[in-house]
């Protein structure tokens, strides 16, 4: 079953591409025993390739000078077991270690951050009811743009994978 599938890159152009954020996702959700290539490969191909595609694009003349910020929206998928996301989690996963691996690779000149989103209150996250919400609800998307303001903002935090989930990970099943 396909839950959600968007592709959303946003630069910001001044002279060359300054901030990068990927928040592409495609979920297939269904048991592993199930398990279809073709959809995982594609599966992937959005969640993780399309952003080492585009990542690697932009370290290339003339951009790479103007680049600063690189900030991927992953998920809690990546980091906690779910029944039938095993592969959309692992295509999240990839996310946040690429995250920690290119801290090293672009430091000082680039920093990069993951966003681990937990379930953020959307039109295609509403009919999702095995989501459970965290002790103080559902996330907004305002949520998610404040901290990614946040990250454009600080000049220190690199290389981290912080998770938006409203305290829901830490408290279990």
């Amino acid at each position: 079953m396909e839950y959600q599938r968007f592709y959303f890159f946003y630069a910001e152009w001044g002279g060359g591409i300054k901030n990068f954020i990927h928040c592409g996702g495609k979920a297939e959700f269904s048991p592993i025993r199930y398990f279809n290539y073709a959809e995982s490969i594609e599966n992937f191909n959005v969640n993780f390739f399309s952003c080492c595609e585009i990542i690697s694009t932009l370290l290339k003349k003339p951009n790479k000078p103007h680049l600063e910020n690189i900030i991927l929206i992953s998920s809690i998928s990546g980091i906690r077991g779910y029944k039938g996301s095993s592969i959309y989690g692992a295509s999240k996963a990839c996310l946040d270690s690429i995250t920690r691996s290119l801290c090293d690779e672009l430091s000082p000149q680039i920093k990069i951050n993951s966003i681990v989103l937990g379930n953020i209150n959307t039109k295609s996250t509403m009919h999702l009811e095995s989501l459970k919400p965290s002790p103080i609800g559902e996330g907004k998307s305002e949520d998610v743009g404040n901290l990614v303001d946040f990250l454009l903002k600080s000049g220190y935090l690199n290389g981290q994978n912080i998770v938006l989930d409203g305290g829901r990970s830490t408290i279990g099943n």
